[in-house]
């Protein structure tokens, strides 16, 4: 694989090549979070690479990085180019991506950085052009270039390591910049048409509105005014119990966004385990789920078991050696808060990330599992119930994946035996480039042939391009309400200001709607809403093809007569009788 060159009149920064360069020792704080190797590399502009081990997830993320204090000196003002190769070897986070934070910045306090920012990769080799200008000048051996690692638990590898510096010469948008994409982000992708005709057969029916008088002749000439109101398919969102129950101007702005943006909510954390045992929080969830409720939303629960003790409560760790106790200190949960939301919540996710938490399976057998889904029926009876795990839709290599090979026959288990489970969960959390449309689409089809329907529970998009950002959910969201087995998505949480990764798919922190917002808004309340102002014929009759859920329809007759009815379209179709006095 060649490497382009860089634009001429760059000078080398680095005073001595990268690996002659590279000091490890000083950037590891905790040095038993990772490790460093050298390990050769074919068919690359290089022929090794540094390959950066972190054992366990660290915080800050420089715990575990690589690095060099050989630079040159620079100016303020210096126009500098990063040009590095990066690859994914492996790891457990739920975007299937690796993340380096690569960083300029003076060796010591007050650091000063001239360049700090996040680069997301695959298991390919990619190159990244990263330019930047110099905030603060550096004196030779004041200042380190390094990539760190320890934000997540994986394995990285980094080769081909320049840093070129332009002065004055060029500015920053006269150098290359690695703009990140996915196959299927293009205008005229040949997935757009095909996903188009689906979502006009899939989420659409005929609404036929039938007028007639108190003698029941038609009533020709009648203005038909049909408005939906809300969808049959879920958009939803994570909400946190704090932020909806706040009763100020931001609390305010937080309840009328969910109410008016989502259909369906996942409460994020107060159905947890944990958190649903200590008396205040559950007094506060079951607020929470009582006025939802009433605001006529629908209600994801999220989790029944996420079957590991670091999820878990933390005083069952006792009954690690006692089978019996712990599956009845398990059952005994179920039970308990199936019972207490029976009212309260439409649909549970049973089991969570099974990946990476069996150690409840572990004790007590896999078939446990469908014991779980056995009594989360008895206590919901009238609930949907969801597998859920990450990393499934994420994946860039599904076919191979052990992740999602592990969930599949995990799910086919439950089937074999009879558990009532009824929906797949795919939580998606997406890094660095999304996925790849066609990718993504057969994973959808791999799942569906289960039968069961599909649903990203936890959709998410860690990324500052915002214009990347907003096309990924665009493409994401158009796939998904395209595919016949997709029922569900839901964000998991939508504003910066209350979002686990500070990086929420609608609004910024202020409030302001951002580009990804936008695209949600155009498509569900746009592309995908449908508004219709229609006249009756001879027969009394007006049709209207929309898209499937709640409607209310206003007739108004020649001579002012008036109605106002409300209708659930579905797929098959509708005739709305409406009877003017």
């Amino acid at each position: 694989m060649e490497s382009p060159a860089p634009p001429p009149g760059g000078e080398p920064a680095l005073l001595k090549p990268w690996f002659e360069a590279l000091s490890w020792r000083n950037y590891g704080t905790d040095k038993t979070l990772g490790a460093s190797e050298t390990v050769p590399v074919e068919g690359m502009p290089f022929d090794r690479a540094q390959r950066v081990t972190v054992k366990e997830r660290g915080n800050p993320f420089y715990f575990v990085a690589a690095g060099t204090g050989a630079l040159a000196p620079v100016q303020k003002g210096d126009t500098l180019l990063l040009r590095v190769w990066l690859r994914l070897v492996e790891t457990t986070h739920e975007s299937a991506q690796g993340r380096v934070y690569a960083y300029l910045q003076q060796s010591q306090r007050p650091f000063n950085p001239s360049l700090l920012t996040p680069v997301d990769f695959g298991k390919t080799w990619q190159r990244f052009d990263l330019p930047f200008q110099v905030t603060t000048a550096y004196a030779p051996g004041a200042a380190i270039l390094s990539f760190g690692a320890a934000e997540r638990k994986q394995v990285v590898e980094l080769g081909g390591v320049e840093l070129l510096n332009y002065h004055n010469k060029l500015g920053v948008t006269d150098l290359p910049r690695t703009r990140v994409n996915y196959d299927g982000r293009e205008p005229g992708a040949p997935w757009r048409q095909a996903a188009a005709a689906r979502i006009e057969t899939l989420r659409k029916g005929d609404l036929r509105v039938q007028v007639t008088d108190a003698a029941g002749a038609p009533v020709p000439g009648a203005k038909v005014a049909v408005r939906m109101q809300r969808h049959a398919f879920a958009f939803g969102t994570a909400i946190g119990n704090d932020e909806w129950l706040r009763q100020d101007e931001t609390g305010a702005k937080f309840r009328q966004s969910v109410t008016s943006l989502f259909n369906t909510v996942s409460v994020e954390n107060g159905l947890k385990w944990k958190r649903w045992e200590t008396p205040a929080e559950q007094e506060k969830t079951l607020r929470v789920l009582r006025e939802v409720k009433a605001a006529g939303m629908n209600v994801h629960g999220h989790v029944l078991v996420w079957p590991s003790f670091t999820y878990s409560r933390v005083d069952l760790t006792k009954e690690r050696g006692n089978p019996a106790a712990l599956r009845e200190r398990i059952n005994r949960h179920i039970r308990d808060i199936t019972g207490a939301t029976r009212d309260l919540v439409d649909e549970w996710d049973v089991i969570n990330e099974p990946w990476n938490n069996h150690d409840f399976m572990d004790i007590l057998g896999r078939d446990e599992m469908t014991a779980w889904f056995k009594l989360a029926r008895e206590g919901a009876p009238q609930a949907r119930l969801f597998i859920n795990d990450f990393g499934i839709l994420v994946s860039p290599e599904p076919e191979t994946d052990g992740h999602v090979a592990q969930y599949e026959t995990n799910i086919r288990l439950l089937l074999d035996q009879h558990a009532p489970i009824q929906a797949i969960g795919m939580q998606g959390h997406f890094g660095g480039a999304g996925n790849a449309v066609p990718i993504m689409q057969r994973t959808l089809d791999r799942f569906a042939a289960t039968g069961l329907s599909l649903a990203i529970t936890e959709y998410d998009f860690d990324t500052q391009d915002e214009e990347l950002q907003a096309d990924f959910t665009r493409d994401l969201m158009t796939l998904l309400f395209s595919h016949p087995a997709v029922d569900r998505f839901i964000m998991w949480g939508f504003w910066d200001g209350a979002h686990w990764r500070n990086n929420a798919p609608v609004f910024r922190r202020d409030w302001s709607l951002k580009p990804s917002g936008k695209a949600y808004r155009d498509l569900v309340f746009g592309a995908w809403w449908t508004t219709a102002d229609l006249e009756t014929g001879k027969d009394g009759a007006a049709v209207a093809r929309g898209f499937l859920g709640d409607y209310e329809v206003t007739v108004t007759a020649p001579g002012g007569r008036r109605a106002v009815k409300t209708v659930r379209l579905e797929k098959s179709g509708v005739t709305l009788p409406v009877v003017l006095p």
